[in-house]
């Protein structure tokens, strides 16, 4: 399988030291990473009957969900994992100061995996490796979905 590179992240709720970390992590992995800048826009688009635009979903070959505190909760991470679903990438989340709690019920229906930081891990999914599903402390979980995204 061919490596990962161009990465989008979803995220809400995580601090600007833990995205800086992971995105230097990415990078010097030979990684593009593109972060989401939908919140900043989307009541605005919503209000105007404007259309999404989903240029960095398209343009990228997996979406990471960054599990903060809310993220469960927010529209712009709800909608950017469907849109990646229905692009057929794979999404797989990464706890980052969310919990369980946390997590969307997108991710938990469309998700590849869930994970925790930790850059052997991601790296092991950019080149090919199965996501699993974690809790947020790194023990292994059965998906709540039931359809096999590991060919997707």
């Amino acid at each position: 399988m061919e490596k990962l590179r161009k990465i989008f992240l979803s995220r809400k709720e995580v601090t600007p030291d833990e995205l800086k970390e992971l995105v230097t992590k990415l990078e010097e992995h030979g990684c593009e990473v593109k972060i989401s800048d939908l919140e900043e826009e989307l009541s605005q688009m919503l209000e105007n009957e404007e259309e999404i635009p989903f240029e960095e979903i398209e343009w990228c070959d997996i979406i990471f969900v960054l599990i903060g505190n809310s993220t469960d909760e927010n529209d712009c991470v709800n909608k950017e994992i469907e849109e990646g679903s229905n692009q057929e990438k794979p999404i797989v989340g990464i706890y980052m100061g969310g919990n369980a709690e946390c997590v969307p019920k997108s991710l938990e229906d469309y998700g590849s995996g869930l994970i925790t930081n930790d850059i052997n891990k991601i790296t092991r999914i950019l080149t090919g490796g199965k996501a699993q599903w974690e809790d947020e402390k790194g023990v292994s979980r059965k998906p709540k979905n039931t359809i096999d995204k590991s060919e997707c």
